[in-house]
Order: C-alpha cells, then sequence, then structure tokens
C-alpha cells in the first residue's frame, strides 16, 4: 500500500508539471502482471501513457516503442531478475538515454540496478521481507 502511495504521489507531481506529460512504461515480459498495475496507475493521473500492448496490431512495435519513449517526459522501468537479463528493456533504457528522458526505477526485487540507473531515486515496489538493496 506504501508502495502504491509513493508512486501515486510520484505521478501527480509530474502531472501538475505538464498537462501533455507522458510517462512510458518498460518492463519485461515476465514482469507484465506489475507493469499493466503501473500503467493503470500511471492512466488514473495521465492521458498519455504509452506500453507496448497500446501499439497498434501491424505496427513495427520497435520504432514505436523507441519514438513513444523519446516522446515522453519520464520513463518508468519496472525492475527486476528479468529485466536486468532482457535485451529490450536495456535498448530501451539506451533509447530514453539518447533522448534524454529521465528514468524513474521501479524495484520489483533486489535486482542490483545497472550503473546508469543505480544513482536515481527509485519507487519500492517489493513485496514486503524482500531485503533491500
Amino acid at each position: 500500500m506504501v508502495l502504491r502511495a509513493v508512486l501515486l504521489v510520484l505521478l501527480a507531481m509530474l502531472m501538475a508539471v505538464s498537462a501533455m506529460a507522458q510517462v512510458a512504461v518498460v518492463y519485461s515480459r515476465e514482469d507484465a502482471q506489475q507493469a499493466v498495475k503501473a500503467y493503470r496507475l500511471a492512466r488514473v493521473f495521465m492521458e498519455r501513457v504509452a506500453i507496448d500492448f497500446e501499439i497498434r496490431p501491424g505496427a513495427r512495435w520497435r520504432p514505436e516503442m523507441a519514438e513513444r519513449i523519446c516522446d515522453s517526459r519520464v520513463v518508468l522501468v519496472v525492475w527486476s531478475a528479468h529485466a536486468a537479463a532482457s535485451a529490450e528493456v536495456a535498448r530501451e533504457i539506451a533509447t530514453a538515454t539518447a533522448c534524454g528522458v529521465p528514468m524513474v526505477p521501479v524495484l520489483l526485487d533486489d535486482t542490483r540496478l545497472p550503473a546508469d540507473l543505480a544513482e536515481i531515486q527509485a519507487v519500492e515496489w517489493r513485496p514486503e521481507g524482500c531485503a533491500a538493496q
């Protein structure tokens, strides 16, 4: 409950910055359930939330998602052992970095963040009893 409250505060702050702000959600397929929760929560506050399952059928999803990431005000990186092992998550993090889009790690487990994300304040979304890194 506290974790969701932290994310709600973060999203409320983003909404106050710009009514047209967009958030992109980056995640590993294995973490889809948690990513959808983050997406739904973001949609409460923002009209434009980018996530891969909203890309229209027939579109080239990789360039479409890259464009959405670059058009975003912030990228939520749903981070876990699965995300750390995902080439697509790494590619999308690199896209956000190249486009200068700020990222916020959303921690699902104790997996160490890569250097480019380790210095960014994260949102704790780990289940209770999971040790902090």
